[in-house]
């Protein structure tokens, strides 16, 4: 085997290993953004690309939040780690009239919204075929996500006895997904950006 064979060898395992390493890297920074662009921001959070040059990472709209519905975003969150969000399952956002965490910011990442109506965090979709009101037993039970919702009959109502978003009007608050009642303890109803 000759020397420049051996070199030929060499360069196309490096050229290929450097190749898959790129395409690796850019999987897994396309990933990360896309988890970052799934997270629900708080109340009044400008969009995402902004949010995340604007956010300090300071924790004061965590600390404001009267309700403790603001969690730190996990590190596996890429650029987005140990920033705001809500966790709807965990505990949803209430919309408060004053908007404390909005308040709280002084960095601009979350801006003043002039009525709960205006917010933006996500919207609301009901998987029928968990929801107790779609199935046999539809219209037995009012649901708990219609009578919850801080928007109820604007963001969520009622049609042919089942639950129906309205998503120009579903702020993505998450309430209705921390009150559903649904079959065999699965939520029928999940807020996603």
């Amino acid at each position: 085997m000759g020397n420049e064979e051996v070199m030929g060898r060499r360069e196309f395992f490096r050229k290929s290993f450097s190749f898959f390493a790129e395409r690796s890297a850019e999987k897994i920074e396309g990933e990360e953004s896309a988890k970052a662009h799934s997270l629900i921001r708080p109340p009044g959070a400008v969009d995402e690309v902004e949010f995340l040059s604007l956010c300090t990472k300071c924790d004061d709209c965590m600390n404001a939040c009267p309700h403790g519905s603001i969690k730190k975003a996990g590190s596996k969150s890429g650029p987005a780690g140990n920033t705001p969000v809500i966790i709807p399952s965990e505990k949803p956002c209430y919309l408060c009239d004053d908007f404390p965490c909005i308040k709280a910011c002084t960095t601009k990442a979350l801006v003043p919204v002039a009525d709960k109506r205006e917010v933006r965090m996500g919207k609301a979709y009901i998987d029928l075929t968990l929801c107790y009101n779609a199935g046999e037993d539809s219209g037995k039970m009012y649901p708990m996500c219609v009578l919850k919702c801080p928007l109820s009959g604007e963001a969520i109502g009622m049609e042919d006895s089942k639950p129906v978003v309205n998503y120009e009007k579903c702020v993505g608050c998450g309430v209705c997904e921390s009150a559903c009642l649904a079959v065999n303890n699965q939520v029928a109803i999940r807020v996603r950006r």
